[in-house]
């Protein structure tokens, strides 16, 4: 009788690294290798967007600086403090995207622990930064004559919605996709 355990592919990488065009030298069903690709995609956008936010945000708080300094007044702690954040979640980011590129368990849950985190600053965040703009904003409007009040506050309603629609959409994806059962089944076992 034949010997049905499954044998390594001839494709798998040997011992120095290497990978051997020998076929099997064991009767027996092949080993399916994991073919499948989203590790590697969220892994590669994961990696992108976080390295675009740890140069992005240092960049975007000295030009807010040099801009327009009377951003020091009272929203200068909210400032520093929101960039330090979202610098911190950037590089967070970075990390999850190695460890989801590599097939790492800890990499999908870092994902969901970030996802979740970031979803509490964007709300927190785009929250703050519309209570101290909204009035600075609506005494500016009624300042000038051409731009009623009400008009500026619904520009800041729909820019705050863009804003936060943008900050969620990969948090709420990594949540989502993350959370579905064939996919759980398999980053739960990774190494």
């Amino acid at each position: 009788m034949e010997d049905q355990r499954p044998v390594d592919r001839p494709t798998e990488h040997g011992a120095d690294g290497s990978r051997s065009a020998a076929p099997p030298t064991a009767r027996g069903a092949i080993r399916p290798v994991d073919r499948t690709t989203w590790p590697t995609t969220l892994g590669v956008i994961s990696i992108v967007l976080g390295s675009l936010g740890l140069v992005y945000y240092p960049i975007s708080f000295v030009m807010t600086m040099a801009i327009s300094p009377e951003q020091g007044g009272p929203g200068l702690p909210f400032l520093v403090a929101s960039h330090v954040v979202a610098e911190g979640l950037a590089g967070w980011l970075l990390g999850v995207g190695v460890g989801l590129a590599r097939r790492r368990r800890w990499g999908a849950a870092h994902a969901r622990l970030w996802a979740w985190a970031k979803i509490a600053f964007a709300v927190i965040s785009i929250g703050l930064g519309f209570a101290l703009q909204s009035t600075d904003a609506i005494k500016e409007a009624q300042a000038e004559a051409g731009v009623p009040a009400e008009m500026m506050v619904l520009i800041m309603v729909v820019g705050g919605l863009v804003s936060l629609g943008w900050a969620l959409w990969l948090p709420v994806l990594l949540l989502v996709w993350l959370r579905r059962k064939p996919v759980r089944t398999q980053w739960e076992a990774w190494a």
